[in-house]
């Protein structure tokens, strides 16, 4: 059995299951001090737990069950699971944010889980600028193109001089 093929979406997958287990790890280690909290952060903390899931879980499934294939990383569904996960580091940031507000217990730890929440959507903003910028090459060339693909030569003054179809016959020119 090889290894999967290196492809920027393993190793996007790979970045996820692990802020996904740090996450959930974090979770747990936080349950202590926001049980004496608020009900808000007491439900922040059980929706970060299952961010933190859901973050090792999905990709850690692709991964192993080779469905991050560069077919799956071109598709479709590849793109909206990138939008997807970064959806999940928005939230992410949202329930970090509340922890911190509504539970003073927590606050040493809610730091590293909030740059943690921001990696996440960084790292999915810039996976999917990434796809962008490969869509739209600086290989592109702007213009007329011919039908086998190839610009056409741009029309010169002297082309235009003797025509009669030229726009400046128009005007006498």
């Amino acid at each position: 059995m090889g290894l999967p093929a290196f492809t920027m979406m393993n190793v996007f997958m790979c970045i996820l299951i692990a802020m996904g287990l740090t996450l959930t790890i974090y979770s747990f280690v936080l349950a202590e001090s926001v049980s004496a909290c608020n009900v808000n952060a007491q439900n922040a903390l059980r929706g970060l737990l299952t961010l933190g899931v859901i973050l090792f879980t999905i990709p850690a499934t692709l991964f192993l069950f080779k469905c991050s294939t560069p077919q799956f990383e071109d598709s479709k569904l590849g793109i909206a699971f990138v939008v997807f996960l970064l959806a999940l580091g928005i939230t992410t940031m949202g329930l970090v944010a509340t922890i911190h507000k509504e539970c003073e217990n927590a606050r040493k730890s809610t730091p590293f889980l909030l740059g943690l929440s921001i990696l996440i959507t960084i790292a999915s903003i810039a996976y999917l600028g990434l796809k962008v910028y490969k869509l739209v090459k600086p290989d592109f060339k702007p213009g007329p193109i011919d039908a086998d693909g190839s610009p056409l030569n741009s029309p010169t003054s002297s082309d235009q001089s003797g025509s009669s179809n030229s726009p400046l016959s128009l005007y006498g020119g």
